[in-house]
C-alpha cells in the first residue's frame, strides 16, 4: 500500500512539474456567478471577491479591479467557456503576482508565459492551457500585450511604492483622482524593449504555429 501511495506521489508530482500555473485565482462558482452578470454586475462581484474594502480611497485596490474586471469582460466577449474563463482569470493573476510578490523583470516574465502556452494543443497534456486553441492563444498574448506587458513600468511602480496612495481623503476631497498614467513613472517602453517584447511574443506565436502544423501533419499521416 505504501508503494502504491508513493508511485502516486511521485505522479502527482511529475504533473505539477509540467504546471507553471498551479492554483486556481478564482473557484468555478466564482466563474459562473460573473459570467451571468452585466458590465456593472462583474466589477461589483469582483470587488467582492478580491475582498476589496477600501475601493474608493485605494489607487491600488482601484488598479488591480480594473486589471481583473477588464479581463474578466475581455474574455467573457471572446466567448469563452467557464474552464477558458476560470484558466485565463489564472494567467492573469499568475502573471501579476510574478509581477508583484516575485518582482520577475518583463523578460522573465514573457517567458513564463511561453512556459504556461506550450503544449497547449496537446489532448494529452497535463500543462495549464490546453483548453485553448491556437487562434484563441493568440488573441490572449494579444491581450496581455496591450494590458499588462506595454505598461509593466506603471505596473511595477504600483507595488514598488510603498506609501499608499489614497484617491479620495478620508475628510473628502473634489480633486480629481490621480491617473495611473503618473508623471513620475515612464509609462513608455523604449523602442529596445518594444522590439524585445515583440520578438519574444512572436516566438510563442511561432512555436504555437509549429505545434498546430506538427499535430495536423501527424493527422494527415494517420
Amino acid at each position: 500500500m505504501a508503494a502504491a501511495e508513493q508511485a502516486e506521489d511521485q505522479d502527482q508530482d511529475a504533473i505539477s512539474e509540467k504546471k507553471v500555473i498551479n492554483r486556481t485565482f478564482l473557484s468555478l462558482s466564482q466563474i459562473t456567478a460573473l459570467s451571468e452578470q452585466t458590465i456593472e454586475g462583474v466589477q461589483t462581484k469582483m470587488e467582492e471577491f478580491l475582498n476589496f474594502e477600501r475601493i474608493t480611497v485605494s489607487f491600488k485596490e482601484a488598479i488591480l479591479l480594473d486589471y481583473y474586471t477588464s479581463g474578466f469582460l475581455w474574455a467573457k466577449e471572446m466567448n469563452f467557456s467557464l474552464i477558458q474563463l476560470s484558466g485565463f482569470m489564472d494567467l492573469l493573476n499568475f502573471l501579476l503576482e510574478n509581477l508583484s510578490d516575485k518582482h520577475m523583470t518583463l523578460g522573465d516574465n514573457l517567458k513564463e508565459l511561453g512556459k504556461a502556452m506550450a503544449g497547449i494543443r496537446e489532448t494529452d497534456s497535463e500543462g495549464d492551457l490546453n483548453f485553448f486553441s491556437i487562434e484563441e492563444a493568440k488573441a490572449v498574448i494579444d491581450y496581455l500585450n496591450i494590458s499588462l506587458f506595454k505598461h509593466y513600468k506603471q505596473y511595477e511602480y504600483l507595488f514598488q511604492n510603498h506609501t499608499e496612495e489614497l484617491l479620495i481623503s478620508n475628510e473628502g476631497s473634489d480633486q480629481e483622482p490621480e491617473s495611473f498614467e503618473t508623471d513620475s513613472v515612464d509609462g513608455v517602453i523604449d523602442e529596445d524593449l518594444k522590439s524585445a517584447v515583440a520578438e519574444i511574443l512572436n516566438e510563442i506565436i511561432c512555436n504555437l504555429e509549429a505545434e498546430l502544423d506538427e499535430e495536423l501533419q501527424m493527422q494527415e499521416e494517420a
